[in-house]
C-alpha cells in the first residue's frame, strides 16, 4: 500500500490536477482503491481536493499546481462562471457590493474566492492573489477597480420572479376556458374539470395539491419526474412573470420540517440544472431555515406551501 501511495503522490504531482479516474488507469486498479489512496494522501496533507467537480468528481492537485484549477471554469453553470470572471479580472471586491446572486456564488466558488475581512467590511481576493498584495490595494482604494452594475438577466433578477398569490379564477375565465380546446398543460378549469384531473394524478404517485396549485397561478408543467411516490417529485415548469413564462425547476418535498440542508440540498439540485427552483412543500421551514434561505438562496430558491 505504501509503495501504490508513493505512485499515487508521484503521478498527481507529474500530471496534476487529476480525478480518481485517471489515478485509477495509470495504476492501472479499481475506482475504489484509487479512492482509498486519495483519502490517505488527504488525510497527510500530500494532496488538496477542491470544492468544485468535474461532473461528480472533485480535482486533487499538490503545491504549486492551484494555477492549472482553472480548467475548472469551464465546468461552472453560467452564474457562477460570470462571477468568477469578475473577480478574476478585479482581484478584490466588496461583498456589499455585489448582487444578491455574486454574493451566493462567491460563497460556493471556495476554491477560487477567498473571503478577506479588513476594517469590519467583507471582501473577496481573487485564490492567486495574496492577502499581502489584496491588503496594499485596500489601504489604496484607488487601487481597487470600481464594480460595473450591469442590468440582471430575467433569472438573476430577483425582481423579475413573480410573487404567487393565491386566487380564485373568475367567471370570465371559467367561461373562457371552457370555449377553449384542452391542451396537455396546465390551466385554469372549472371545478368538475379540475377534480378529474385531481383523480387522475393519485394514479400518478403526485399529490393532488400540487396541481390544485399550478391550475390556480397558471403554471404550465412541461415535464415531470417521480423521484419517490408523493414525497419527491420534480417539476419542469413554465412560470407567468411580467416578463412573460420562465422556465423553473419546481421540486415537491413531503415534510412536516424542511432544514438547511433541504435548502441546500434542493440548490444543488437546480444549479444541476442551471435553474433557479420553486419549492414546494406541505410542511414549514424551520426558524434556522428561513434566515438561511434569507441569507443564502433569496432569489434562487422561492418557498411555498401547498
Amino acid at each position: 500500500m505504501q509503495e501504490l501511495q508513493q505512485r499515487a503522490l508521484y503521478f498527481i504531482k507529474m500530471n496534476g490536477p487529476v480525478i480518481p479516474v485517471q489515478l485509477s488507469k495509470n495504476l492501472k486498479i479499481d475506482l475504489m482503491l484509487a479512492g482509498a489512496l486519495l483519502s490517505e494522501l488527504l488525510a497527510t496533507r500530500d494532496v488538496s481536493i477542491t470544492t468544485a467537480k468535474i461532473g461528480t468528481s472533485p480535482l486533487y492537485f499538490t503545491k504549486g499546481q492551484d494555477l492549472k484549477l482553472q480548467i475548472l471554469r469551464e465546468h461552472l453553470s453560467d452564474i457562477p462562471k460570470k462571477s468568477y470572471d469578475l473577480l478574476k479580472d478585479a482581484q478584490v471586491l466588496k461583498d456589499e457590493d455585489c448582487t444578491p446572486w455574486q454574493r451566493i456564488a462567491y460563497r460556493e466558488l471556495k476554491d477560487f474566492a477567498k473571503p478577506l475581512e479588513y476594517t469590519g467590511v467583507l471582501y473577496w481576493r481573487w485564490y492567486l492573489a495574496s492577502e499581502e498584495q489584496i491588503l496594499e490595494k485596500l489601504k489604496r482604494p484607488a487601487l481597487i477597480p470600481e464594480l460595473v452594475k450591469t442590468e440582471p438577466t430575467k433569472l438573476e433578477s430577483p425582481a423579475l420572479i413573480p410573487e404567487l398569490v393565491k386566487t380564485e379564477p373568475t367567471k370570465e375565465q371559467i367561461n373562457q376556458q371552457r370555449d377553449e380546446p384542452i391542451t396537455e398543460k396546465h390551466k385554469i378549469k372549472p371545478p368538475q374539470e379540475n377534480h378529474k384531473e385531481i383523480v387522475n394524478s393519485k394514479k400518478n404517485n403526485i399529490p393532488a395539491s400540487i396541481l390544485t396549485f399550478f391550475d390556480k397561478h397558471e403554471i404550465d408543467v412541461n415535464e415531470t419526474t417521480v423521484i419517490k411516490k408523493f414525497t419527491d417529485i420534480e417539476f419542469k415548469i413554465n412560470l407567468p412573470s411580467v416578463i412573460g413564462k420562465v422556465k423553473y425547476l419546481a421540486i415537491f418535498l413531503a415534510k412536516k420540517k424542511l432544514s438547511e440542508g433541504d435548502l441546500s440540498i434542493t440548490h444543488s439540485r437546480g444549479q444541476r440544472q442551471n435553474s433557479p427552483v420553486l419549492l414546494l412543500s406541505n410542511g414549514e421551514l424551520t426558524k434556522k431555515a428561513q434566515k438561511f434561505l434569507k441569507e443564502n438562496y433569496n432569489g434562487s430558491i422561492i418557498f411555498k406551501h401547498v
